[in-house]
């Protein structure tokens, strides 16, 4: 065995481990080890080392930035307050002044800010080209990792482990249980991908002047950036089916390119090689025929070619970890502040599509709300934390928690834990209930610059309704959706048609497909719905999947209400006085509804 403990300076290890003909094996060991190069990652690894830690940052990528450099995604999705308070402070912060203060930045300015943060701190140990193969566990304990780069199996030993990976590979490999895009709701589905496409040519000044004479809500240009074009885009007929141009984000570069993330792309496996470079070459053909129709289409673009596309597509979702805690929807859309927050954010909860057909849907705006440590504390695996987009988030919930600049922060905040909990001497999972060492560990956090809790107090938009808990469960089912402006249409009258396809989507989505349970056709009638509507509707469905449940015919339906379904009775006495049922009334009847079903 070769041992590398010397190797404690920025170093590309893989390039002198190849040389290493007469060993297979070389092993390595330290206080940290970072899967992951990923912005989040490179961020866990500057914290740890900032912290005197033996760190390693190991990567099966070519350079460190993963997601920004290979991906060139250009484009912060910010999380700041009402008020413009920027949430995402620390090592975010450091890199978003490196970049100048843009959240349209160049790419090659980021990447020599990666290259000289990392640089500079001699307790880094970078390795790159170097796969994950396998995960290496006493009991349930991760003391170690093999990954191979050529033809030599490195054995990595650590004190503590954290998985920027993107993918959650590390925590995969390990044991972690997981789910799959929207698994957690019994849907084969997950947010498409996207390529990235360099574009020359464009007259930025004149794209400006005639973009700014024609903004609207649709479209919007900053000094280096550009958004919306929702018109335009929906006029591109794309080549086939697995591709589809949603609003164009463009990025003006220092060199007057312009990055444009825009061109989705359906039906990609991101762990199979040969799917992946498919759809890559795929993607590049497209993107030829988009910068066609942008010249005859968008005004400053009569020149504009194609330069590039990324060496790496920008995956939105993947795995989701199970952990101590699954941040959700409604933490979120009700701006909720965890004791144990490690983290703020505020970005809108944005669902790309997840087919052609699939508009995508914004599921509201939250003004900022906290990520809880057990979030990054997976289950059944000991020593490790999982930061970034798989995190321990339910697929509603990532729509917000997956964004970059969020990730940044929990990243920092895994190399300080790292620290934190060695110096201690106490697993992450310790820590994260420990009642005396938590708030310690967090005033760490805050003298690091990390904000921890919300700025102000905000209110939860559904508070002042009956049956709240039954209405956030809607809402963790994605059976509301309240756009950039949290509007819910909650006391909007609700029509039948609405009501039956609103009962199949949450039966479909908090049920197992195991249950084999017969529905009711969906309505199409757009009278509205009265309470003896909705009870019918509901025998209808008991009666075809021969439960017992019985509903008299006279008003006022009370003790179907109370014995089977477990209403308060404020929300009885409240709907009885209407004619016809709310949004948030029907919606609730039907919760209380496969509540009552799944108790049986």
């Amino acid at each position: 065995m070769w041992r590398m403990g010397f190797w404690r300076n920025l170093s590309v290890v893989s390039a002198v481990v190849s040389l290493l003909l007469s060993s297979s094996s070389v092993e390595a060991g330290y206080d940290v080890v970072v899967a992951g190069s990923e912005p989040e990652g490179i961020a866990a690894a500057v914290a740890s080392a900032r912290s005197g830690l033996s760190t390693l940052l190991v990567s099966p990528d070519p350079v460190p930035g993963g997601t920004f450099i290979l991906g060139r995604l250009n484009m912060l999705d910010m999380n700041t307050d009402p008020n413009g308070l920027l949430l995402t402070r620390g090592f975010f912060q450091e890199f978003y002044r490196a970049i100048g203060n843009r959240s349209s930045f160049d790419i090659f300015r980021a990447k020599k800010f990666f290259q000289s943060v990392l640089a500079r701190e001699k307790n880094i140990t970078l390795l790159l080209n170097c796969r994950l193969q396998k995960a290496i566990l006493q009991q349930n304990t991760l003391i170690g990792v093999e990954c191979k780069t050529g033809d030599v199996l490195l054995q990595i030993f650590g004190k503590r482990f954290i998985d920027a990976t993107g993918d959650g590979d590390l925590a995969a490999i390990s044991g972690v249980p997981f789910f799959y895009g929207r698994e957690d709701m019994h849907l084969k589905e997950r947010m498409a991908d996207t390529l990235i496409f360099e574009v020359g040519g464009v007259d930025w000044k004149s794209f400006a002047r005639f973009t700014i004479a024609h903004q609207s809500g649709l479209s919007s240009i900053q000094a280096h950036s550009a958004w919306g074009f929702l018109n335009l885009a929906q006029q591109y007929s794309p080549s086939s089916s697995r591709f589809k141009l949603r609003g164009l984000n463009i990025g003006h570069q220092r060199d007057g390119s312009v990055l444009i993330s825009a061109l989705l792309i359906f039906g990609v496996d991101p762990f199979d090689f040969s799917s992946v470079a498919e759809a890559m070459k795929e993607g590049k053909e497209e993107a030829s025929r988009i910068v066609e129709f942008l010249r005859s289409n968008l005004h400053g673009f009569e020149k504009a070619f194609l330069l590039s596309t990324a060496e790496k597509l920008y995956v939105r979702e993947t795995r989701h970890i199970q952990s101590e805690y699954t941040l959700k929807l409604s933490d979120i859309l009700e701006n909720r502040d965890f004791p144990d927050s490690i983290a703020v954010g505020s970005y809108p909860v944005d669902h790309q599509p997840v087919s052609p057909e699939d508009p995508g849907i914004v599921y509201g705006r939250p003004s900022s709300y906290t990520i809880p440590f057990r979030s990054l504390v997976p289950l059944k695996v000991e020593n490790l934390l999982v930061v970034g987009r798989s995190a321990g988030y339910s697929s509603l919930a990532a729509g917000s928690a997956r964004v970059i600049p969020l990730s940044i922060v929990e990243g920092e905040v895994a190399g300080y834990a790292a620290l934190f909990s060695i110096q201690h001497s106490l697993s992450f999972r310790q820590l994260a209930y420990s009642i005396q060492s938590f708030p310690v560990f967090q005033n760490l956090l805050k003298r690091k610059g990390i904000l921890l809790h919300l700025p102000a107090s905000y209110p939860s938009p559904f508070a002042s309704y009956p049956e709240r808990e039954a209405l956030l469960q809607a809402v963790d089912l994605g059976l509301l959706a309240g756009g950039y402006t949290n509007d819910f249409h909650l006391n909007d009258p609700l029509r039948e048609k609405d009501f039956s396809r609103l009962f199949r989507v949450a039966v479909h989505r908090s049920l197992s497909p195991q249950s084999n349970l017969t529905l009711p056709s969906v309505s199409t009638s757009e009278n509205l719905v009265t309470l003896k509507f909705a009870f019918q509707f509901l025998s209808q469905f008991f009666t075809l999947n021969g439960i017992s449940f019985s509903i008299p015919e006279d008003s006022p339906f009370l003790e179907p209400l109370l014995n089977y379904l477990g209403f308060s009775s404020d929300f009885v006495s409240l709907v009885q006085k209407s004619s016809f049922l709310t949004r948030w009334e029907g919606i609730v009847l039907i919760m209380k509804t496969l509540k009552w079903l799944q108790g049986k």
